[in-house]
């Protein structure tokens, strides 16, 4: 729903997590309308119906969240991967933790191009040391299994030594994934490591862990817009909806992490 949760990190410090769903304001606001047209206050039923009707019109017809989210896809759009790579760090978010544990085998969501990309980049670069983050993003998960665990059990699977990786396994989320993982690599300045996420996250995770002391270099993946250009309207209710949640999502999470401190700049582009 619209709120902003809390998880404990691991210095004991709260660390903001802020699950928005345009969805669920709507759910709300019709409760509303049909609480209100019960009651008999007509009036501000109907002004509320509107409301909510101009919304869903809006939010169904015009692409919303693409506008939002194309900023952040074509921020790192143009970086080029460097000709020595010394390390590949990939970040959790692609498993789906109970269905994976229910089933007994790995459960990807739609963030899944993040492991192939990686596994891409690890037979390409075979001396490269690689790392993966990513524990649970509940602290009040029943899971047993990390996303650590799956990730180990999916890069076996797809060819990858895994003896040459590094596993962070108890990070909830980006800021925890730099604050856990960095100390077990111990990057120098004359390193050149990439790191692998989600096109649209990627501005808040190369910022994190810019403030952590560490340059990385993006490999965007995942792309859910075209990048520059018009988005012409079109009738999609439930991809506006999803994509429009994302973007607010990540939107607040760039504003939350910069005022509290988390990265340096409200919309990162590096380290410099």
């Amino acid at each position: 729903g619209i709120a902003c949760q809390y998880s404990q990190a691991t210095n004991g410090k709260l660390t903001p997590t802020i699950p928005v769903s345009p969805a669920s304001f709507i759910f709300l606001l019709t409760f509303f309308v049909v609480f209100c047209l019960f009651r008999g206050w007509l009036k501000t039923g109907k002004w509320a119906g509107g409301v909510l009707a101009l919304i869903m019109l809006v939010i169904a017809y015009i692409p919303i969240g693409e506008y939002l989210l194309a900023p952040m896809e074509l921020r790192f759009k143009d970086h080029k991967i460097p000709e020595q790579v010394d390390g590949i760090i990939v970040l959790g978010g692609s498993y789906a933790l109970q269905l994976g544990q229910v089933w007994n085998q790995v459960e990807l969501r739609e963030t899944s191009e993040r492991e192939f990309k990686f596994i891409e980049l690890a037979h390409k670069y075979p001396e490269a040391k690689l790392a993966f983050t990513g524990g649970s993003s509940s602290g009040f998960s029943k899971t047993k299994k990390t996303e650590a665990d799956f990730a180990e059990q999916l890069f076996n699977t797809m060819g990858i030594d895994t003896s040459r990786m590094i596993f962070e396994r108890r990070a909830r989320n980006t800021k925890e994934n730099a604050q856990n993982l960095l100390p077990l690599l111990e990057i120098s300045a004359e390193e050149n490591w990439l790191l692998v996420t989600s096109a649209f996250h990627m501005p808040r995770a190369i910022g994190i862990f810019c403030k952590q002391g560490v340059a990385l270099h993006p490999v965007p993946v995942d792309h859910l817009t075209r990048g520059k250009g018009r988005y012409p309207p079109k009738w999609a209710v439930l991809p506006h909806l999803t994509k429009l949640e994302r973007a607010i999502r990540e939107w607040l999470g760039l504003v939350s992490h910069w005022l509290l401190g988390y990265t340096d700049k409200l919309f990162p582009s590096g380290c410099l």
